[in-house]
């Protein structure tokens, strides 16, 4: 799979407030990598490969948001930098640097303005973190992009964007048992 037809399938198929934008994908990013971290605490490499996914989804939704084109975040990461770590602390790494991109991002909401350069390299940084813990776990990036992809397909083609966690499709027929609630119950 190339990486823009990757970045462009999160740009149609995310869905959640535009108005929180980057703040949301950052936030978002932050909590996936924190699952991560418990997956690979738990040596559940399904679920690895999952958050994996899950983590690149939203480093892609906030490329997205601030106009960086992914290419030069997943393909600049230095294959090695990272090798003398345990997949664990690389892990724990890749949730202490997006910290920092949650604060560059308060900054941009803030302030107005962000330098897209340490973005991007902190981003990259996570990025490598993650490449890390999948090879770690015998999982290549292609391999974790096409699950997330096909994932994704899935999910517009049932029309299950909406809500969260990985049993959408129950959670559509829990939410047709409620009727006019559906807001409340269903997420964004």
């Amino acid at each position: 799979m190339e990486i823009r037809e990757y970045q462009d399938i999160i740009e149609k198929t995310a869905i959640y407030p535009k108005q929180y934008g980057p703040a949301y994908t950052t936030l978002g990013m932050i909590g996936e990598l924190g699952e991560l971290a418990t997956a690979v605490e738990k040596v559940d490499i399904q679920n690895i490969k999952k958050e994996l996914g899950d983590c690149l989804w939203y480093i892609t939704a906030t490329c997205n948001e601030l106009g960086i084109p992914l290419e030069q975040v997943f393909t600049s990461y230095p294959k090695n930098w990272v090798m003398d770590l345990e997949v664990k602390d690389s892990a724990i790494e890749a949730i202490l640097i997006s910290t920092e991109v949650s604060e560059m991002v308060k900054k941009y909401i803030r302030d107005g303005n962000i330098d897209l350069s340490i973005l991007k390299l902190k981003l990259t940084h996570i990025f490598t973190h993650l490449m890390r813990t999948a090879s770690g776990f015998r999982l290549t990036l292609e391999e974790v992009l096409e699950a997330n992809y096909t994932k994704l397909i899935k999910r517009r083609e049932t029309n299950t964007l909406h809500g969260s966690g990985d049993n959408r499709e129950e959670e559509v027929a829990f939410i047709s048992q409620i009727g006019d609630k559906k807001q409340y119950y269903h997420g964004i």
